[in-house]
């Protein structure tokens, strides 16, 4: 084998993994092929896939705009997986999640806050432990950082949440 062929085989191992919905059960010591998520990113940690002690399904938000009032992913207890946003304003805006069963109002006080510069992005991942939200979980875009104030710019918001152990 040449320096090539050794090069090509190694390029194609790195860049090719497989989804199961289930992930595999490997034997200590056995060999395992590359696993991925359902949208073809590679897990680097398999176990990372495994929801543990989930006792339901993942459920799978998307909207891609926000009004004058914030908006609910789950109206329960739920753990979140991970969450996808884009500032689609000009201006420095705050992601707000809220450990809520409703959806937010004035003046209420997040749980997680992130700040998205102006036509940023985040995407954060809890696949391994779900960030837990005891009554459910609501989300706004804020001008300010510590109190929802509603900015009424357009976000993209996608969640991944699941039902908590």
């Amino acid at each position: 084998m040449g320096v090539v062929d050794f090069a090509q085989t190694i390029f194609n191992i790195l860049i090719h993994g497989r989804y199961n919905s289930t992930p595999p059960t490997v034997a200590n010591g056995a060999t395992s092929e590359l696993q991925c998520d359902n949208r073809g990113r590679i897990l680097v940690n398999v176990a990372a896939s495994v929801d543990p002690g989930a006792t339901g399904e993942r459920t799978f938000y998307s909207t891609d705009a926000v009004g004058a009032s914030g908006e609910l992913i789950a109206s329960s207890a739920k753990g979140l997986v991970e969450i996808v946003a884009q500032n689609m304003s000009g201006n420095v805006r705050y992601l707000q999640l809220f450990n809520l069963a409703t959806s937010p109002t004035a003046l209420d006080e997040p749980a997680v806050v992130y700040r998205l510069e102006a036509n940023g992005f985040i995407n954060r991942g809890y696949q391994s432990l779900p960030r837990a939200f005891s009554a459910g979980i609501a989300w706004a875009v804020s001008s300010t950082h510590d109190t929802y104030t509603s900015s009424g710019d357009k976000f993209f918001v996608e969640a991944v949440v699941q039902d908590p152990a």
